[in-house]
């Protein structure tokens, strides 16, 4: 999920130009050994509009670069996010787990990367160095990740035989 930007990122970004511009006009002052009236009237106005810029800069470009990072998915991206999807839901067909169990598969890193070393078992085939015991091997046979990596590689072996042609290169 990406976070937006709030009221607090553009205050916190209008104290830093107000700090920068009021070291900017003390620097200035200091070279010109007086202070200059309209550059001390103009810290009222312009780093408000500095920060209203960017504001406006960020709104209207937004929804541009949205565009642009949803057309970037290459056609693997798009295999493997649905690879993921099929297992996500073979898993909770087969599994009872809860919603915190699933949090956990997905925030740990030796299931993810198990997770991607079986669709790359699935597109290149079982190598020596990958193949489906070496992923059965990787938990203890009593954890949740075992439970669900077992449901993986049925899964995944299934897709190899018949019906999973379509995500082999």
């Amino acid at each position: 999920m990406k976070r937006k930007k709030g009221l607090k990122y553009y205050a916190k970004f209008y104290v830093f130009v107000l700090v920068a511009y009021v070291i900017y006009i003390v620097i200035i002052g200091a070279r010109n050994g007086e202070f200059d009236a309209t550059m001390l009237g103009s810290m009222v106005y312009l780093p408000i509009m500095f920060v209203g810029l960017v504001w406006l800069f960020d709104s209207l470009l937004e929804p541009f670069f949205k565009r642009i990072g949803r057309g970037k998915q290459t056609g693997v991206q798009e295999q493997y996010r649905e690879f993921f999807t099929t297992l996500t839901n073979e898993v909770n067909t087969q599994c009872e787990f809860s919603i915190e169990d699933f949090r956990r598969l997905r925030e740990n890193e030796r299931f993810q990367k198990a997770l991607q070393q079986s669709y790359k078992v699935m597109t290149e085939g079982e190598t020596p160095d990958m193949n489906f015991t070496l992923l059965d091997k990787k938990f203890k046979k009593d954890s949740r990740e075992y439970e669900a990596m077992q449901v993986v590689i049925k899964e995944v072996k299934k897709m190899m035989t018949n019906d999973g042609k379509d995500y082999q290169k």
